[in-house]
């Protein structure tokens, strides 16, 4: 079986722990994301519920700050939910392999957060792909990199 754009990322730059590191962002905003969704809440209300601005909520959900476990504690407590943790060892078979890995939630260029189960969604002002197949149709002709 030929190896996935990410099991090649990994393997030919040697980034895996930059790979885990974003992906285990990625999967925190996605479960925040999810439950906003779930509530109905905007990023401006979330704000509010903080004491924070809507810019700071923007930046935790875009991945531009770095989320500290306090934070991811505040934002779940704020949404009327906790976060519970969980691991499973880092082999060959867990490292995303794109065809293992459910449907996902990629946010990308703003509009407000939003899960669903389609490939692409057009919110606002962003666009979001929800498909990790999609996802690695799209950047793996450009040798995407999110360093």
């Amino acid at each position: 079986m030929d190896a996935t754009w990410v099991e090649k990322r990994t393997e030919e730059n040697n980034d895996l722990v930059e790979f885990q590191r974003e992906y285990t962002v990625l999967e925190a905003t996605e479960l925040i994301c999810k439950l906003m969704a779930e509530k109905n809440v905007k990023r401006s209300e979330l704000a509010s519920l903080l004491g924070k601005s809507k810019g700071y909520i923007s930046q935790l959900l875009d991945g531009e700050t770095n989320m500290t476990l306090a934070t991811l504690s505040d934002v779940f407590t704020a949404l009327g939910a906790c976060l519970r943790f969980g691991y499973v060892p880092l082999t060959a078979e867990t490292e995303h392999s794109v065809e293992n890995e459910p449907p996902r939630a990629v946010s990308w260029v703003g509009g407000e957060c939003a899960w669903r189960g389609a490939e692409v969604q057009i919110l606002g002002s962003g666009v979001q792909l929800t498909s990790p197949a999609l996802w690695e149709a799209i950047f793996a002709p450009l040798n995407y990199s999110a360093a």
